[in-house]
């Protein structure tokens, strides 16, 4: 039940943000940083502090907001939340943008091109030790199967045991 409320705090505050009323916005986060601390709620501290940082941004209070976002961002790079890594990047460019800090925006703007690199990369090579573990899989089971045939067709007698394995595919006693 706490998490549920947790989880619509932060929304309330993202719609604060999102429709420019940053002060509201930080009313809304400090019950919701208060009792994700007082339940140990990593996640939803962390998160709360992203939309915090942000709505400092906002009021101008750019290295606030930044130190606060950046704390955050290093709590969901250490659990590998990189939805939320690409999110508090995404919404540090927006205020970067909208206050005409444009160099800064870029920097930002270059840290989630390289994590989006990353991840294709890395999606990359999974789908390639997917098709190779098929392909290999494949190979296997053509070769049971081989070999499936060649023990049955022994057993009917159908195909003397000497004879060579390319004569197996010729036989007429195979099903």
């Amino acid at each position: 039940m706490i998490s549920v409320a947790l989880s619509l705090g932060c929304r309330r505050a993202e719609l604060l943000l999102a429709t420019a009323k940053p002060n509201q916005a930080i009313e809304v986060l400090a019950p919701i940083e208060a009792l994700a601390r007082q339940h140990q709620d990593s996640y939803c501290t962390a998160r709360s502090q992203l939309l915090h940082g942000q709505a400092l941004m906002q009021l101008d209070q750019i290295d606030e907001g930044l130190a606060l976002m950046r704390k955050a961002s290093d709590y969901f790079q250490s659990k590998g939340q990189v939805v939320d890594v690409l999110d508090g990047l995404d919404r540090r460019i927006s205020v970067l943008r909208d206050k005409q800090r444009y160099a800064l925006a870029v920097d930002f703007m270059e840290q989630r091109q390289k994590l989006w690199t990353q991840l294709f990369r890395n999606e990359r090579g999974r789908a390639i030790a997917e098709v190779e573990a098929r392909h290999s899989s494949q190979q296997l089971e053509s070769r049971i199967d081989a070999l499936s045939i060649e023990n049955r067709s022994s057993k009917s007698g159908c195909v003397p045991s000497g004879w060579p394995r390319p004569w197996l595919s010729c036989s007429p006693c195979l099903p």
